[in-house]
């Protein structure tokens, strides 16, 4: 499993590669990274699957969400309802 999510983490931080970060609002609040406390991030969507819909071959049906990558520390916070993207 961890091997997974440093996979995961490794191929999010690839793809957004080269992009500046930006601040975000969840829920009226300001997203703050848990570890560094940091306000900027990478954004990307990213399917949310399920191990029942992969055994059944239907990874498809599963939802997608949106991952906040930190671009101080690189940790990745989570949201099924995508954050909204502050001006500036």
């Amino acid at each position: 499993m961890a091997n997974i999510r440093k996979a995961l983490k490794a191929g999010i931080l690839a793809a957004m590669s080269g992009t500046d970060g930006h601040g975000y609002d969840a829920a009226g609040r300001r997203i703050r990274c848990t570890h560094c406390g940091g306000e900027e991030f990478r954004s990307r969507e990213a399917q949310l699957n399920t191990s029942g819909m992969t055994m059944l071959d239907v990874d498809w049906l599963n939802t997608s969400g949106t991952a906040l990558v930190c671009v101080r520390c690189s940790l990745i916070q989570w949201f099924v309802r995508a954050p909204d993207q502050l001006p500036g």
